[in-house]
């Protein structure tokens, strides 16, 4: 960890002496799309799909959210202070033949999180930046459910089943290319994009998860966590000298 942050700091000082503004302060809404990796959870959704041989669409795994993004940054030097906010959503869903009729179950999976941390931005050379920094993050995930008939005109609302308080760290790196678009060149528009990998301080329990789609128990750990990749790209005015 000490030759990482050594590492940082050598790099950062390699690039004071090149021209760059002395501030910069962005802020933007865009989209992000986060790749999760989920076994216990999917694991649950397996036994689901076991105990229900007469399924003819099989309830899927969580393995892809999307939604909106939104960040604000902060730049003295090399320095960075750096505010997130994600909000994404997926919806699993199964089919299967009921009393004659075809239902459909979704389950609807949302997820907000707040970040906060800090940063270098190595690279400020107008009209492109490159930085790398962690953001603790903190938030919840909310799990809802429903079933109607497919041919239903009308589909039923959704039924809290569960909120989990959640909580982890964001390592990310982003590029960021920006062109003036009012009176001072430095000033403008830019367009960031930003790979990350979100890891969970603790694990979750999704025993309320199970209880709600399985009408016997999964008979094993309920206790699992929502690590994955993900990327964002966020349209930022931006604001330097």
């Amino acid at each position: 960890m000490k030759k990482i942050i050594f590492s940082l700091l050598l790099v950062a000082s390699l690039h004071a002496g090149v021209a760059q503004p002395d501030y910069m302060v962005t802020t933007g809404i865009g989209y992000n799309a986060s790749f999760m990796n989920t076994k216990v959870f999917d694991s649950i959704v397996d036994y689901y799909n076991v105990n229900r041989p007469w399924l003819t669409k099989e309830l899927n795994h969580l393995k892809y959210m999307h939604g909106f993004a939104w960040n604000g940054s902060a730049t003295l030097s090399v320095f960075l202070i750096d505010l997130n906010f994600l909000g994404r959503s997926t919806v699993l869903s199964s089919r299967g033949e009921q009393d004659g009729e075809m239902y459909q179950r979704d389950i609807k999976v949302q997820n907000g999180s707040f970040g906060i941390g800090l940063g270098l931005n190595i690279i400020q050379v107008p009209p492109f930046t490159f930085g790398l920094g962690f953001d603790a993050e903190f938030g919840a995930i909310q799990f809802k459910k429903r079933m109607y008939p497919v041919n239903a005109i009308e589909k039923t609302d959704y039924e809290d089943i569960h909120h989990i308080l959640t909580s982890g760290g964001n390592v990310w790196i982003q590029c960021m290319l920006y062109a003036p678009v009012f009176d001072d060149e430095d000033n403008g528009l830019g367009i960031a994009i930003r790979p990350y990998y979100r890891f969970d301080f603790l694990p979750y329990n999704f025993e309320w998860v199970d209880e709600n789609i399985n009408a016997i128990p999964y008979p094993n750990t309920k206790n699992g966590n929502l690590n994955h990749f993900g990327v964002e790209v966020v349209l930022n005015v931006v604001f330097s000298e």
